[in-house]
């Protein structure tokens, strides 16, 4: 079987398979032979080279399966990996997130690719005013990163939940978790709440170690449980008539308003910009973050009083 060579810059543009997927694709390539409907496309540009296919030419190499090959031409690298990213829309059945961070390389390609194409068509008429004026574009605005968000949403077929949640993984997530967001074994939900509740990267590195997908939920399930066991515990202050233990039970009863919220949260974006990170108002703040600091002091506070109800009644 002939060898093909891989672009490293195309390979890694693609969403990786997971282990079930792969080996469904081995077992299929075994056992039934090639899908000649499904060849491998090569570059005729840069001869011998895999635009689209890698998986399966890794596979069929390691079986000695003879693959079917087709050769198409792309003007530039950029024009490979947008075909090869549209190929993978079209013959893999991707989760939200997946399709997220696919069509996130798609626009800014599309976009550069027609601003290339203008230059040239310019040039070619004399234009050199209209050359000049084309640069880098700026760092995107608040706004301007809401309306890509909402725009990659559309194209995808997600909610712009699902975005800003994969955005929150991919800058708060440590390398393990977004790789198995990636390969489709963690939902973008999942993956966010689980960054949200261990913000440490090396903490989630040992969990997703010690356990893969199974540890991520489990630690998600019983941090709720947590919760759900702090408001359903009668406070040792709540029948107190003290000032201190009238401002902890309003500070106990806040807090189970700021969960109520936080469940919300999870279905809850700005119907205008579908953005998930949602402020107060009065000292800008996010209503994750008030929630949590609801949590620390109220928790902080039940430990506080019953340690006092300890001490007394050791004594």
């Amino acid at each position: 079987m002939k060898e093909y060579k891989i672009n490293p810059e195309l390979e890694k543009c693609l969403p990786p398979l997971s282990d079930m997927e792969f080996e469904k694709l081995k077992i299929s390539i075994q056992t039934q032979g090639y899908d000649e409907a499904k060849p491998i496309v090569l570059w005729k540009e840069y001869p011998d080279t895999i635009v689209d296919g890698h998986h399966r030419y890794k596979i069929c190499r390691e079986f000695g399966v003879e693959p079917s090959y087709v050769v198409k031409s792309f003007e530039s690298l950029d024009k490979a990996i947008l075909y090869t990213l549209h190929r993978q829309t079209e013959q893999r059945n991707l989760t939200a997130a997946q399709k997220t961070e696919i069509f996130e390389q798609i626009l800014p390609l599309e976009e550069k690719i027609k601003l290339e194409e203008e230059a040239r068509a310019a040039q070619l008429k004399g234009d050199n005013q209209y050359t000049k004026s084309l640069g880098l574009p700026g760092i995107p605005t608040l706004n301007e990163s809401k309306k890509v968000a909402v725009k990659i949403a559309e194209k995808a077929g997600v909610s712009p939940a699902t975005v800003y949640r994969v955005h929150a993984v991919h800058k708060n997530g440590a390398p393990e978790v977004k790789e198995l967001m990636s390969k489709g074994e963690l939902s973008a939900k999942a993956a966010d709440d689980f960054v949200r509740i261990v913000p440490s990267k090396e903490e989630q590195t040992k969990i997703v170690e010690n356990g893969g997908v199974e540890a991520i939920k489990q630690t998600v399930s019983q941090k709720v449980e947590h919760a759900l066991e702090l408001l359903s515990e009668k406070p040792a202050w709540e029948e107190e008539s003290t000032e201190e233990g009238k401002r902890n039970q309003e500070m106990f009863w806040n807090y189970n308003n700021w969960l109520v919220i936080r469940r919300m949260l999870d279905k809850l974006f700005c119907p205008n910009c579908g953005c998930v990170d949602l402020k107060l108002q009065c000292c800008g703040m996010s209503i994750e973050d008030a929630a949590k600091i609801a949590h620390d002091k109220t928790q902080a506070a039940i430990d506080e009083t019953n340690a006092k109800r300890k001490v007394i009644a050791d004594e």
